[in-house]
């Protein structure tokens, strides 16, 4: 796969395609040669990954004695073997190091390329989190569905 998120779909036109959301937009033309910067960027934000590898950025979001933590990370680790992916960040919401803007997220939660993977919306404090599945957690199925929308 590219490294660019936006594809080229019509090259007269400039029409690009976002390879992770689909979003459609015209890149224009800069002096009459080069398409304009930003070209390549989805206006939604979306982008490939941490090295534009390809495989979109998968991140498990938990803290230190959450008891789903481990339920949630067997079930990314299924759909990821399943998808034939090996790697994920595992971030602990309560160090320090953490981005701020990931503390929000409730104990599991698992991002694809930013965005939660049933579609969640972030709090505004770290908590416990649970889901409307048999284990509580996001099956491996919903996790590669997910995913696999991200890599086309």
């Amino acid at each position: 796969m590219s490294k660019n998120v936006m594809r080229v779909l019509d090259r007269r036109l400039g029409l690009m395609e976002c390879r992770v959301c689909g979003r459609r937009h015209f890149a224009g033309l800069g002096d009459g040669a080069t398409r304009v910067r930003g070209a390549w960027e989805c206006q939604n934000g979306c982008s490939l990954g941490l090295d534009h590898t390809g495989v979109p950025k998968i991140q498990l979001l938990v803290f230190r004695g959450c008891p789903l933590a481990e339920p949630a990370r067997r079930s990314l680790r299924k759909a990821l073997a399943a998808l034939r992916i090996e790697q994920y960040e595992e971030l602990d919401l309560l160090d320090p190091t953490t981005p701020t803007e990931l503390r929000g997220w409730g104990s599991p939660t698992i991002l694809i390329e930013g965005r939660d993977v049933v579609d969640g919306l972030i709090g505004d404090s770290v908590r416990c989190r649970s889901y409307p599945a048999p284990d509580r957690v996001p099956s491996p199925d919903v996790i590669a569905a997910k995913i696999s929308r991200a890599l086309r």
